[in-house]
């Protein structure tokens, strides 16, 4: 919650989200864990993580800090795979 990452690849990673704000672009997950709280922005860190493009990209709340909208996700990351 509160981060802005992009252009990262995160690697056996305990990922833990609660939905608060959240700005991923250009970010790969390989071999990480998650823990996100079942709720709307959760659900779409999911859909994003999930999505079979090869990077995640997802903006949730505004974190006022990148000028991009906020988009529905099109993304994605390769989790336990």
């Amino acid at each position: 919650d509160g981060y802005e990452m992009k252009k990262v690849i995160l690697q056996n990673v305990f990922v833990s989200y609660h939905g608060g704000p959240l700005r991923m672009q250009d970010v790969y997950f390989l071999n990480c864990t998650f823990d996100v709280r079942q709720q709307s922005n959760g659900q779409r860190l999911v859909l994003a993580v999930l999505d079979p493009s090869p990077s995640t990209t997802l903006a949730t709340e505004s974190l006022g800090i990148l000028s991009e909208p906020n988009t529905v996700p099109r993304l994605l990351a390769a989790t336990n795979h």
